[in-house]
């Protein structure tokens, strides 16, 4: 009996440990989370957070932002604050456009492609939701991908970001 409750138990562990990269992670509205993958001898974290928000207070660049992203839904919405990106440990730049303007996150997932990461934040609801995809490797953010979550295939707007190899002041 106690071998048939060990086995039980170290399968459901196992299913647990692989559902962990397969699986989105919901946001909270307001607050922070974390995602994490790995791909062969690399391993990603991105920190996601999250705000609470209305009309009334911030700057007026933020009131905007909240009248544009949450005006059909005449409550408070959550938007997405700020993203940290870690590979193996090291800090990746995240520029502000690659999330700026997402209203209501409401699932989180990191998946491994080829030589990179994909962060895939999906929100919104029904015909106005969208699938925002941040793709990067191990030294920088590349791009930023959204889409309708009624045709997430289907691209409608795409950021590349490039490394800057010189400088501004030529």
């Amino acid at each position: 009996m106690r071998s048939l409750c060990g086995l039980f138990l170290g399968l459901f562990l196992a299913n647990a440990a692989f559902a962990i990269d397969d699986r989105p992670v919901e946001l909270p509205a307001d607050g922070q989370t974390v995602v994490e993958g790995v791909r062969a001898k690399q391993s990603a974290r991105a920190m996601v957070t999250t705000m609470v928000m209305s009309g009334a207070k911030g700057s007026p660049d933020v009131a905007a932002l909240v009248e544009r992203e949450c005006a059909t839904q005449g409550r408070p919405c959550s938007l997405v604050t700020g993203l940290e990106i870690t590979v193996n440990g090291r800090p990746l730049v995240v520029p502000r456009s690659s999330f700026r303007g997402l209203g209501n996150v409401r699932t989180a997932g990191l998946v491994p492609k080829g030589e990179s990461f994909h962060l895939v934040l999906r929100g919104g609801d029904g015909a106005e939701g969208f699938v925002a995809t941040i793709v990067f490797d191990r030294d920088r953010v590349l791009k930023r991908r959204l889409a309708s979550s009624l045709a997430p295939k289907d691209v409608l707007e795409e950021t590349t970001y490039r490394a800057q190899k010189e400088s501004f002041d030529r």
